[in-house]
């Protein structure tokens, strides 16, 4: 570090100490002038330069493709949009926009049923739940399920020792 980088830091520091924002602010900032900034070699940029458009080649087939199938939809789209109106002479019992309507309708009212009838089921089990919580939180029901955690435990090491053995004997 020479004397300038020196004489930085130390305002710096003074700074800090005797915590003026300001000075502190503009001391690092005149601190970090003497940091050289980092860039790439000349050489690293040429060869960067020289390889983009070899990338740009190997990608073009994907973005020409792209933007053919986007035009392509687009040209159908305009055309069948075109022919609509001649729609009504062609012999097809197509329906109505109210025949569309109303199925559109009905199935609403059926997708808002089921939804109805399985918030109902929630409801009723959310009720269970919260009774069942209630029972369990008694010491009764706590001594009982302790007690089962007991005979549990006791089951499955005594079915642990007799697997054991069995393996043994063979």
């Amino acid at each position: 570090m020479n004397r300038r980088e020196n004489r930085a830091m130390d305002n710096w520091l003074a700074a800090e100490a005797a915590g003026d924002d300001t000075g502190a602010e503009s001391a690092l900032s005149s601190l970090f002038a003497w940091v050289p900034r980092l860039a790439p070699s000349p050489e690293f940029v040429d060869r960067v330069l020289a390889a983009a458009p070899l990338a740009a080649r190997g990608a073009a087939p994907f973005v020409w493709a792209w933007r053919w199938s986007v035009a392509a939809a687009l040209a159908i789209t305009g055309i069948a949009v075109s022919l609509l109106p001649a729609l009504r002479w062609v012999p097809l019992s197509l329906p109505s926009v109210s025949d569309v309507v109303k199925a559109a309708a009905g199935a609403t009212g059926a997708v808002g049923e089921w939804l109805q009838t399985g918030l109902a089921a929630w409801a009723v089990m959310q009720r269970i739940g919260g009774l069942a919580l209630v029972a369990v939180q008694t010491p009764e029901a706590m001594a009982g399920l302790a007690g089962s955690v007991v005979v549990s435990a006791a089951a499955l090491y005594t079915l642990n020792h007799l697997l054991t053995l069995e393996r043994r004997s063979w």
